[in-house]
């Protein structure tokens, strides 16, 4: 980002900057709700909801929120029915995969599918 920024686009910084900034983070998770995340929100909701159904979708290089735990997660979450309530997908692409209009297809197609719509 940093090279596209300077070479590509031409815009010129003086000051530092940093890729990840342990500092920074720490902020993000400053509760316990952002710190746990939201499993036992989605337990919960499954457990209420027999007709609830969820997918959650990932980009393949995604270093934000790696598709491993969310995998992880919903492979430990006490079955509740159908199996399939809880999906995982994975897109080629990055945090924002759906910028790319093959995995953007196939996340629409994937939603669509969860009610059955084609």
């Amino acid at each position: 980002m940093v090279n596209f920024i300077t070479q590509d686009v031409g815009w010129k910084y003086d000051g530092r900057y940093n890729a990840l900034s342990y500092k920074m983070n720490r902020l993000w998770h400053e509760n316990d709700d952002a710190r746990l995340g939201s499993v036992k929100q989605l337990r919960e909701a499954m457990a209420n909801d027999p007709g609830l159904r969820v997918l959650i979708g990932h980009g393949w290089d995604d270093l934000s929120c790696p598709f491993m735990a969310s995998v992880l997660i919903v492979d430990q979450m006490p079955a509740m029915g159908d199996p399939t309530r809880v999906q995982v997908k994975e897109y080629p692409g990055g945090h924002m995969f759906y910028a790319r209009p093959s995995s953007q297809a196939s996340l629409v197609r994937d939603v669509k599918a969860l009610d059955g719509v084609k």
